[in-house]
């Protein structure tokens, strides 16, 4: 758990049925493909800031641009320091705003295999 100090993974499913169903309920309410990703990635950015005001968590590893982005703005990081490097394209970050955080922000096809466990090792560097 968060407050033993435990990693936590929290994911969206990449499986063609659990994606098919999100479109579907999305269609259902009026929604585009793009709105229904847009509502997820907004809904992961509210449960971060959550999570965030009631913890004492300070290291976020998050998966995807789109949802970086919209977990930033959540919690208004408007600036980074860019730290060393975790692999070729994710750097380590540091927020400067409310949020003291240590950070790695994966987008797209960046990172090797094993960059969740080389982020994690990195990241518990930092308190």
């Amino acid at each position: 758990s968060i407050g033993a100090g435990e990693n936590v993974l929290v994911y969206t499913s990449d499986e063609q049925s659990a994606a098919g169903r999100a479109h579907e309920l999305g269609r259902e309410l009026g929604l585009s493909g793009p709105q229904v990703g847009n509502a997820i990635s907004f809904s992961l950015a509210e449960m971060t800031r959550r999570i965030l005001e009631c913890s004492k968590l300070n290291k976020l590893i998050i998966a995807g641009g789109e949802t970086a982005g919209c977990i930033c703005r959540a919690l208004r990081l408007e600036a980074l320091e860019v730290g060393k490097p975790i692999d070729p394209g994710v750097p380590c970050c540091f927020s400067l705003g409310r949020y003291k955080l240590a950070l790695a922000l994966k987008s797209g096809n960046f990172g090797a295999r094993d960059f969740y466990v080389k982020a994690a090792g990195i990241l518990r560097q930092y308190s």
